[in-house]
């Protein structure tokens, strides 16, 4: 038999989960993360590793969320 390989899956909670601009990043030492100049917090990533965030845009209000 061949080999087995592991699939790694997302976490699905929502429809906003699935339909999302994904974008990985790596976090500094200082638990920062940067994107377009803007610098977030990631209080609980681990450090120098890539992470994905999931960015949900909102066209009435103008403001995205985002999801680390």
């Amino acid at each position: 038999m061949g080999k087995r390989q592991k699939a790694s899956y997302h976490q699905v909670h929502s429809t906003k989960d699935i339909f999302c601009l994904r974008v990985k990043r790596m976090v500094d030492a200082y638990h920062k993360i940067s994107i377009s100049n803007i610098k977030l917090r990631a209080h609980k990533a681990p450090l120098r590793k890539e992470i994905e965030l999931r960015t949900i845009p909102n066209d009435k209000t103008g403001i995205a969320e985002v999801r680390i």
